[in-house]
């Protein structure tokens, strides 16, 4: 396990940017968090799919090859430690630029690739998490809706609004009161066998494990899917509530605070295998048989 974070700098082990960084002063960029098990990010693909998609949306222009081997350039410091699962960010920014909002045509991006230990989840978190219906609103915005932007900040005031370890994540609102996401996992509900997430036209973030679960798992199990507007009394009337993020999975939610709503039903658990089997399949594709 990795005793401190690994940090690459456009290509260059570092720690630090010019103050003229335009993801500094603007949040001008885009990022993703990705899962390294057995020495190998897991949904690599998906992820980098999802960030030259940002990177096009806000015209920023990057090379993939010069993050791929970045990226290559990180993991051989995990090499002799693959038995433990590690965290890889990676930040894209705009680069520097003179000041005022208007962004150069010919600007030069900056790539950051961080790769840390990571810190699991209590195990419990597998049989069903608690979570509270945080006050702080997601505006709307069609133009960066879906996208995994660096301005988080309505996520950072939502999630400084609790402090308890019993819950473990924060459901977070549109201005009309429509359940859109938590504040780091995107929200499934099940309702007489489908299941059905919230629609991220206007506001939210579309998860790499949402896209996976919609366009991949869920079809493989047969089970029918909707993407649609999800009020909180639908919230609470659904017969399962589970939460899916890249580096944690699937989460069950039984509890809304401290009062328990849901079961860990049969669909999440079959939606929960499903994932299992997939990292599975990552793992067994890159464990190294040293015999």
């Amino acid at each position: 396990m990795l005793d401190k974070p690994v940090i690459i700098v456009n290509g260059e082990s570092q720690d630090q940017i010019p103050v003229t960084d335009r993801g500094f002063h603007y949040g001008d960029g885009v990022f993703e968090t990705i899962l390294v098990k057995c020495g190998q990010p897991f949904l690599l693909q998906h992820h980098l799919e999802r960030l030259c998609h940002g990177c096009s949306r806000l015209k920023i222009n990057i090379s993939l090859t010069d993050i791929t081997r970045d990226i290559e350039q990180a993991l051989t410091s995990i090499v002799d430690h693959i038995a433990f699962d590690h965290i890889l960010k990676i930040i894209v920014t705009r680069g520097s630029g003179t000041r005022g909002y208007l962004p150069a045509t010919d600007h030069i991006a900056t790539r950051v690739i961080i790769l840390s230990a990571s810190t699991e989840p209590a195990p419990q978190h597998q049989q069903g998490v608690r979570v509270k219906l945080c006050e702080t609103k997601l505006s709307r915005n069609p133009l960066t809706a879906g996208l995994k932007h660096l301005n988080r900040l309505e996520q950072v005031i939502a999630r400084s609004e609790w402090t308890e370890p019993a819950i473990a994540e924060g459901l977070m609102c549109d201005e009309y009161d429509n359940v859109i996401e938590g504040t780091m996992s995107n929200v499934f509900l099940v309702k007489d066998d489908t299941i059905i997430t919230p629609r991220l036209d206007y506001s939210g973030v579309k998860g790499v494990m949402r896209s996976v679960l919609l366009n991949t798992a869920l079809p493989a199990l047969g089970i029918s899917t909707k993407e649609s507007t999800i009020t909180l009394d639908a919230l609470l009337s659904a017969d399962e509530v589970f939460l899916s993020n890249s580096v944690f999975g699937i989460w069950p939610v039984i509890a809304l605070e401290h009062k328990q709503i849901w079961q860990q039903g049969v669909v999440t658990q079959r939606v929960q295998a499903e994932i299992a089997k997939l990292m599975k399949v990552h793992r067994d594709g890159n464990h190294r048989d040293d015999k």
